[in-house]
């Protein structure tokens, strides 16, 4: 642990809507080191996913606080921009990274880590009353890796790189290992089917706007030990990639590490950070 501390400190030098509440029951969160990565399949078109949306905030803001990332994907399903629509939030990695995540059953729906969760052959689950459940299960399991991130942008041109930093806590002897780096925005305002009704004011949150490395990760290694950590750099140009309008306040970079040498496509480790702090 010693060294990892170490590791870590040298690494970081280097480089208004009407949703509907989520009622949270009395909990206590297990005491874990592991984040969550929660991607939520969703769409304008879909008149529950403000259901999942709100869950989705609610896991993160207050009942799991620092230990679930969210990320908002909409794909080519219940996708298709309204009538008063400003904004198209479907791009290709959404629409890669939402056939990625199948099997799934309708929206909204969330793949917890993707874990395929044992009793399921589902990926992704469609019962937003279950998450919690799920999250918990996954924040109780071994933490082997962990995964720290710095980055430089400069807002005068777009220009973005990302430098992460893996220190694996255990060794793990096989295995294909994958780095994800993405992009999110939030509070976007902009049309939503709600039931039977559309919110036009609605506020969209965590929206997938660019991957910047392949959308199901960048492969960087087929081993991980113990006190051999991975450095790994990406960069980009927001301008170039994100169509349409941005505000880098309300963006965000999310960072994860996977296990997809197995049956499934496990997240081991998720980090999130503002774009501009």
């Amino acid at each position: 642990m010693r060294g990892f501390i170490l590791f870590l400190t040298c690494f970081l030098s280097f480089a208004a809507c009407d949703e509907k509440p989520v009622v949270i029951p009395p909990f206590e969160a297990p005491v874990s080191n592991r984040v969550v990565l929660l991607e939520e399949l969703t769409g304008v078109e879909c008149q529950n996913c403000p259901q999942g949306a709100a869950t989705a905030e609610a896991l993160a803001k207050s009942i799991f606080p620092g230990q679930v990332v969210v990320v908002a994907i909409h794909g080519n399903f219940l996708t298709d921009m309204l009538a008063n629509s400003t904004y198209d939030f479907k791009n290709q990695d959404a629409i890669d990274l939402e056939e990625y995540l199948k099997p799934w059953q309708g929206k909204p729906s969330a793949a917890i880590n993707r874990i395929l969760f044992e009793g399921t052959d589902k990926l992704a689950n469609n019962k937003p009353g279950e998450w919690q459940g799920l999250v918990n299960d996954v924040l109780q399991r071994p933490h082997q890796v962990e995964v720290v991130f710095s980055h430089e942008f400069d807002q005068s041109n777009g220009d973005l790189t990302v430098n992460v930093g893996i220190a694996p806590l255990e060794d793990i002897p096989e295995g294909e290992f994958r780095l994800t780096v993405m992009l999110t925005e939030s509070h976007m305002i902009d049309p939503q089917k709600d039931g039977t009704e559309i919110v036009d004011d609605y506020e969209h949150n965590h929206v997938l706007r660019d991957i910047l490395t392949n959308f199901d990760g960048d492969v960087i290694g087929n081993s991980l030990t113990k006190g051999i950590n991975l450095t790994r750099t990406v960069s980009t140009n927001i301008q170039e990639i994100v169509d349409g309008e941005w505000i880098a306040e309300n963006m965000h970079i999310v960072v994860a590490v996977a296990n997809t040498g197995g049956v499934g496509k496990d997240i081991m480790q998720a980090a999130e950070a503002h774009l501009v702090e």
